[in-house]
């Protein structure tokens, strides 16, 4: 269905899927990261099924943690403004499911334009995991 590359922050590639749950996250996501003739830093891979109007799900293989995730921000920022600019010109609010939940992603944007502003990302915060380092040994 296509893809495309921007910066929220961070690079991401984001990939739109018919069937989410049948996309090879790690094995894809993997290779496109470290397509470094693409994306010479490399590049988080987002894959995203439009599910609706201001609706998507999208999973997410993250660079630096070198695998899936339940949830990324600027990934979920990049798969709202894609959608909006290649899919859903006229829709600034989106709701994103992730793996570990729902984000919501509402923009300002001039029609007409690839400008994007007072970008705003929403979503709960809760721990997963609680652990104690010693300084000592790093």
């Amino acid at each position: 269905d296509g893809w495309w590359f921007l910066n929220t922050g961070v690079p991401h590639y984001v990939e739109f899927v018919d069937d989410l749950e049948a996309v090879d996250v790690t094995g894809r996501g993997r290779a496109i990261r470290r397509d470094t003739t693409r994306f010479p830093q490399g590049t988080n891979v987002n894959f995203v099924q439009i599910t609706g109007d201001g609706t998507i799900r999208m999973r997410t293989y993250e660079r630096g943690v070198e695998n899936e995730t339940l949830a990324c921000g600027t990934g979920a920022t990049a798969a709202a403004i894609v959608t909006a600019f290649a899919r859903q010109p006229h829709t600034t609010d989106f709701r994103i499911t992730v793996p570990g939940g729902a984000l919501a992603v509402r923009f300002s944007h001039g029609q007409g334009t690839q400008t994007y502003t007072d970008i705003r990302l929403t979503g709960p915060a809760r721990r997963v995991f609680e652990g104690v380092f010693d300084s000592e040994n790093f």
